[in-house]
């Protein structure tokens, strides 16, 4: 008598195929996933970004009358830490263009990350060294009350201030 799924003489018992792994899908179908969170976040912060540089304000302390990079005249750093606040506050990018030392600088790369934030920034202390100056601030972000202390460094150059 023979059955079914003997192998002939000689030959060894079949095995069933091997499974095939699910690891490949599984990671491929995390990075679609992780993308497309990561695109919803940049076309929400852009289009937030969009609204809210439509109604931009001249912020409180006055404005440096240039249209170009190169800082504030006012002759006080401890001006300057208060101007940089009220940007931040009002999400003023034109005026904090004029308050840096350089357009490619890491304060405006740092304002560009928070458009869309509504923040509470407070001025806590500017302490001056030469022709250098920290701006110590502290930012509250609106809807969830977490806050973070932040440096703001600026320097003195052909008689301004600057973000450096």
């Amino acid at each position: 008598m023979s059955y079914q799924y003997q192998s002939p003489p000689g030959y060894p018992p079949p095995y069933p195929p091997p499974r095939k792994s699910t690891t490949g899908l599984i990671v491929g179908l995390i990075v679609v996933i992780v993308g497309a969170v990561v695109a919803l976040v940049l076309v929400l912060l852009l289009r937030d970004g969009d609204k809210s540089s439509s109604g931009q304000t001249t912020p409180a302390g006055g404005s440096s009358s240039s249209g170009d990079f190169g800082g504030d005249s006012t002759g006080s750093a401890k001006a300057l830490g208060q101007k940089a606040v009220d940007v931040i506050q009002n999400h003023a990018m034109e005026e904090a263009e004029k308050l840096v030392c350089k357009p490619d600088s890491k304060f405006l790369r740092s304002m560009r990350g928070l458009e869309g934030t509504k923040l509470t920034v407070t001025l806590n202390d500017v302490t001056e060294s030469g022709d250098t100056a920290v701006a110590a601030v502290t930012m509250v972000r609106d809807e969830d009350k977490k806050s973070v202390d932040q440096k703001i460094n600026m320097k003195q150059a052909d008689g301004k201030w600057c973000i450096n």
